[in-house]
């Protein structure tokens, strides 16, 4: 029940999250030291609540947040969840398509060279900002594909106002500015001349409008048809 009270009064904005926390693990420091029962079951309610919401939702997104400062507060115990494997589930829970994504590369030996640009592509150039933290991309032969990729990924997330109806969209000159602009750390320094080309700026502008949308509605129809294919299966 206190745990609930103090879930229900972060999305309320009445405790900051940290406060809820704190206080959440000095009740889970009372418990018998041999009974980590406790520690397990709220590892797997909260990941199922978050699983439940809706993705879009205010209550999600502020869950999602207070998920942030758990893991400093986290206890590996013995026959329970490992870290590893709550942050593995919490991710699925909360980003289902990034998890599937980074973990079919790595059992398929076509895919598995493409990890290093899966991991990367959400690093700065410079590996001063973003994740996963440990992963180094200079080490990496792929370090150039990877931080193309980041630049695609970025631009897409940027101007895409079709299947991220959050998102206001910036222009695609808006999104050059924060290339140059973060050029040599959070972007390879070799973009703003890539950029610059005019047959690549062509194809860029084509693939953020007329092409986004056909590939959305192709995508739209192959998904359609897997579903009624499985289902006339079943």
């Amino acid at each position: 029940m206190k745990d609930l009270q103090n879930m229900s009064a972060v999305i309320a904005k009445i405790k900051p999250a940290r406060d809820a926390c704190d206080e959440l693990f000095r009740e889970y420091e009372k418990r018998d030291p041999e009974d980590y029962s406790r520690y397990t079951q709220i590892e797997q309610n909260v990941i199922k609540y978050i699983n439940r919401l809706p993705k879009q939702s205010d209550v999600y997104m502020k869950c999602a947040t207070l998920l942030t400062n758990y893991p400093m507060y986290y206890k590996e115990v013995p026959g329970g969840m490992t870290m590893e494997q709550f942050c593995l589930d919490v991710f699925a829970a909360i980003h289902p398509a990034t998890y599937v994504h980074s973990n079919i590369a790595k059992e398929h030996e076509s895919t598995r060279d493409y990890t290093d640009v899966i991991m990367g592509h959400h690093l700065w150039y410079d590996c001063s900002k973003g994740y996963p933290v440990k992963f180094d991309t200079f080490k990496s032969p792929y370090k150039t594909i990877i931080d193309l990729v980041t630049a695609a990924d970025c631009l897409d997330a940027a101007t895409d106002t079709v299947g991220r109806s959050y998102n206001r969209g910036k222009t695609f000159s808006d999104y050059e500015q924060e290339i140059t602009e973060g050029s040599g750390t959070r972007y390879a320094p070799f973009l703003p001349e890539l950029f610059k080309q005019p047959e690549l700026r062509k194809e860029i502008e084509y693939l953020l409008d007329t092409g986004r949308k056909k590939i959305y509605r192709e995508s739209f129809y192959l998904l359609k048809g897997a579903t009624f294919s499985t289902e006339a299966v079943l």
